[in-house]
């Protein structure tokens, strides 16, 4: 049977699972991600499916406010198990600003900043090596 089903049929039904087990204890994030991270990793093939994967989870994020809770631990998950590269993510969130999603964008900024902050030393490195 699911060898009928696409990729994004089975991102549908696998992310929002994963993310509810997140939203019963964030402290379990990392178990979480650790059990099933491997299973959502195999399901990300280009930055399209990157960003369907966060597509997915900000979804979710917004069914209910108590979800919003789950995004920061979420996308660094996703970040750290390259589920989500950084590209993929400042896009994603300029995107949301666009679109004035006010409540992901709050949500998602302190992540955001910090990836952004880090491409910042990492650039001041790089001019200090030569």
């Amino acid at each position: 049977m699911a060898e009928n089903l696409s990729f994004d049929d089975l991102r549908s039904v696998l992310v929002p699972f994963v993310l509810e087990k997140v939203a019963e204890s964030l402290s379990t994030c990392a178990v979480v991600f650790e059990r099933w991270g491997p299973l959502i990793k195999r399901f990300v093939h280009s930055s399209d499916d990157q960003m369907g994967m966060l597509d997915l989870m900000q979804e979710f994020c917004m069914k209910k406010e108590e979800n919003r809770k789950v995004l920061i631990p979420v996308i660094k998950q996703f970040y750290e198990m390259d589920v989500a590269e950084e590209d993929t993510i400042e896009i994603w969130f300029k995107r949301n600003e666009r679109e004035k999603n006010k409540a992901i964008c709050d949500a998602a900024r302190p992540f955001v900043n910090l990836l952004r902050t880090a491409d910042e030393d990492d650039d001041e490195d790089e001019v200090e090596d030569d």
